[in-house]
């Protein structure tokens, strides 16, 4: 569960603490591009400038001088990215991380997230299809049900009224005989 915890990114508010080594190493960069993103139908949009924005950036220590600067350079660099140029710009090697595995095993991840988050809505899809043919097959059902039971009604209302008289949901039914 650990290795797909970056995917809260993609639907959480996130604070950026934005500091001078935060441009330089891979999950703080990998996380704001997430944070910049929107998970839609036919894959990742940028949020950034959206109803869908959540991120936020704070800078401190060295950063907070020149807060401005530094996250405007944070949101150039990664709101518009696609999957396939995150990947690139996360792939070189001036990208840190304190263990290589964590790079190695996130960087194919970020190529497929377009065809994941795609898949994730399709999943969503076809599951709303299901339980509406369920619902409109339970209709039916239901429908045919209440139409056997009107034919006894009417079939017993004529039988013991001798040739009788329907009556519909608009006419009162007479008093029970006793």
């Amino acid at each position: 569960m650990l290795k797909e915890v970056n995917r809260l990114y993609l639907g959480t508010t996130v604070l950026i603490l934005l500091d001078m080594s935060y441009v330089s190493r891979f999950w703080t960069q990998f996380e704001s591009w997430l944070a910049m993103q929107f998970a839609m139908p036919d894959g990742l949009k940028p949020a950034v400038g959206t109803k869908n924005e959540r991120h936020h950036i704070v800078c401190i220590q060295n950063a907070a001088a020149q807060a401005e600067s530094f996250a405007k350079l944070l949101v150039d660099q990664w709101a518009n990215k696609t999957p396939d140029e995150a990947h690139a710009f996360l792939s070189k090697p001036d990208v840190t991380v304190t263990n290589q595995g964590d790079k190695d095993g996130q960087l194919p991840k970020i190529k497929a997230l377009d065809t994941t988050v795609q898949g994730a809505f399709g999943d969503i899809s076809r599951s709303l299809e299901d339980e509406l043919a369920a619902s409109e097959a339970a209709a039916s059902r239901a429908e045919a049900e209440l139409a056997a039971w009107v034919s006894e009604l009417a079939d017993a209302d004529e039988g013991s009224s001798g040739g009788g008289t329907w009556r519909t949901a608009k006419q009162p039914a007479p008093p029970l005989r006793g």
